[in-house]
């Protein structure tokens, strides 16, 4: 498989090369007016159109080798994907329309392969007995988590590498996990190697000098797939091997980013909870370093750049201690507790940091 990871690399770089030179119409091109824009440069949103090219030659090439239900969560992600690739081709910033029609294709997705999650073990009999005797709800809740990751991944895609390495870091801690459990069987290995490769190869472009940017197509795809992969991993591994709750705490930081920024729409700036703004995580960091940091190139690329790092010093313990404890249900169950309130508590610290 490493051969693929060599061929995407080179396409990439490619394509790059090819857009960059002779796009004379800036097609793709990432508007730098936007009010939540933090670069200063020319940036081209190609990182959809990079992953939906290589997924496209990776299913041709290897059409016949894979089993049916991978090959549905690659189409899968591609169609998600096609719709954040055409809004980065159009620029709408109309986000009513994207979420509508990746619920659509997501509600199709989850009821024609029989996909759900079967049990979210909350530790409270009464909703879980509910849960487990009603498969509508198990639809419903399915349906939901994707869609919720899909978005979220979205939102943490404002810095160079952010969205990266934040994939990079949980598929480093399910590779260890998988690997203790001796659970590293074909699908599992074919979707994390796939996720692997095509991390690896956008992330040299994207960080820490930007040639491109993920744009929605990228975020979309990579939201899709992983999230359709955690929760294949939920449904094949038993509870008492891997806990439900190491899967949520993957997923905690862009879930709380997400929560927060729909919070802050609706009931402090009193707008719609899709609108865009600049007051996402990075923002605040980005903030606080260009009037704080008086030692420093102040160039947007190097802040930019900083930013994703101190990000990942804010989530990675609860990957980290997620990863020691992915079988503990009750520390489990307090890292991700204790994440979402230390990830709110951050964000308002940040938030009411005096710059001046």
């Amino acid at each position: 498989m490493f051969q693929y990871f060599l061929l995407f690399f080179f396409i990439n770089a490619l394509i790059i090369f090819i857009v960059s030179k002779f796009n004379k119409k800036n097609l793709f091109l990432d508007r730098v007016d936007k009010r939540h824009a933090i670069h200063d440069f020319k940036v081209f949103k190609l990182g959809g159109i990079l992953v939906f090219l290589n997924l496209t030659l990776f299913i041709f090439l290897e059409l016949y080798n894979l089993p049916n239900n991978l090959f549905n969560f690659l189409i899968f992600a591609l169609a998600v994907s096609s719709i954040g690739i055409f809004e980065d081709y159009k620029s709408t910033d109309k986000f009513t329309w994207r979420l509508f029609l990746i619920l659509i294709i997501s509600t199709y997705f989850v009821m024609s392969n029989n996909f759900f999650i079967n049990n979210l073990n909350l530790g409270l009999n009464l909703i879980d007995n509910f849960y487990n005797n009603n498969n509508y709800i198990k639809i419903l809740v399915t349906i939901f988590c994707i869609n919720t990751v899909i978005h979220s991944f979205n939102f943490i895609d404002g810095v160079n590498g952010n969205l990266s390495v934040y994939i990079l870091s949980i598929l480093t801690s399910i590779f260890i996990v998988l690997n203790l459990e001796n659970i590293f069987i074909f699908e599992f290995k074919i979707i994390f190697e796939i996720l692997l490769y095509l991390v690896i190869s956008l992330f040299f472009f994207n960080y820490p000098k930007p040639l491109i940017f993920m744009g929605d197509g990228g975020a979309y795809f990579f939201g899709a797939l992983v999230s359709s992969f955690v929760i294949l991993l939920s449904i094949n591994i038993s509870y008492d091997k891997i806990s439900i709750w190491y899967y949520a705490n993957l997923m905690i930081f862009p879930f709380t980013e997400m929560f927060i920024s729909f919070f802050r729409r609706i009931f402090f700036n009193k707008k719609k909870p899709t609108s865009a703004d600049n007051k996402h995580l990075h923002h605040l960091i980005l903030k606080i370093l260009e009037n704080k940091l008086l030692f420093v190139d102040k160039s947007k690329n190097i802040l930019n750049s900083s930013v994703a790092l101190i990000i990942l010093i804010i989530y990675f313990p609860t990957i980290l201690f997620s990863t020691f404890f992915y079988n503990d249900e009750k520390i489990l169950k307090f890292i991700f507790y204790t994440s979402f309130i230390f990830f709110i508590l951050i964000y308002n610290f940040l938030r009411n940091f005096k710059n001046d």
